[in-house]
């Protein structure tokens, strides 16, 4: 698994103590399951605690808010720790933490969160450096597992007007409004490379520009 790779790896240049590495997902309501932990060093009861506490508003959710990929630390949190966190960290002899939360266009993605106890130094701005490179890496892998993953057992019905499965993905990306630098950034190809897709996409579908596109993909979805 990935995630569990990545705290292993990720131990070699910044230590800790406990660490664990939540998928997000976000109700209607506003409230946040965090899903499929993979975790070091924590319990599964503390683990299922952090959940709840997340869904409480009692900690955490000041960094979500900003609804960005952010690395933080929480020397540099200004809030008050309410009783019930702290209860948390004592339990689990956590004293400091540091972490990432990950969001793609608005929509949180993840956060791995890494911890060490009172006799341990407070994450450096070193480490906040390491953080700050990773981040990105990261946010990409999650976005493109979350799209594969919603894309699994169905039939894309831009198929049936002779797209690619790369250009599908490509006009799915164009209809959420993504820009051609973006595209490339998440499918990990050169724009020069995006630009040729898209031209093939225009021929294909006998369309000019974007908006167009748009009216040609609505109405194949409407049919379909």
């Amino acid at each position: 698994m990935m995630r569990l790779y990545f705290l292993d790896a990720v131990r070699l240049i910044l230590p800790y103590d406990k660490a664990v590495f939540y998928l997000f997902t976000e109700e209607e309501n506003g409230s946040i399951t965090l899903k499929e932990p993979v975790f070091k060093n924590l319990s599964t009861e503390a683990v299922k605690e952090y959940e709840r506490l997340i869904n409480s508003d009692v900690m955490g959710r000041r960094v979500m808010n900003l609804r960005r990929t952010t690395e933080y630390r929480s020397s540099d949190l200004i809030q008050p720790v309410q009783s019930a966190a702290g209860d948390f960290f004592t339990k689990n002899n956590i004293f400091w933490y540091s972490g990432i939360v990950m969001a793609d266009k608005d929509i949180l993605l993840g956060e791995v969160i890494f911890y060490r106890s009172r006799d341990k130094n407070d994450f450096s701005d070193t480490d906040l450096e390491i953080l700050n490179i990773l981040k990105d890496h990261f946010t990409l892998r999650l976005s493109r597992e979350k799209d594969k993953c919603l894309t699994v057992g169905r039939v894309n019905p831009l198929t049936a007007l002779g797209l690619t499965e790369r250009e599908c993905e490509i006009t799915e990306l164009i209809m959420r409004k993504f820009s051609i630098e973006e595209i490339s950034d998440k499918l990990v190809i050169s724009p020069y490379t995006t630009k040729k897709h898209i031209n093939h996409i225009y021929c294909k579908l006998h369309v000019k520009n974007r908006l167009q596109l748009l009216d040609v993909v609505r109405n194949c979805k409407i049919t379909n």
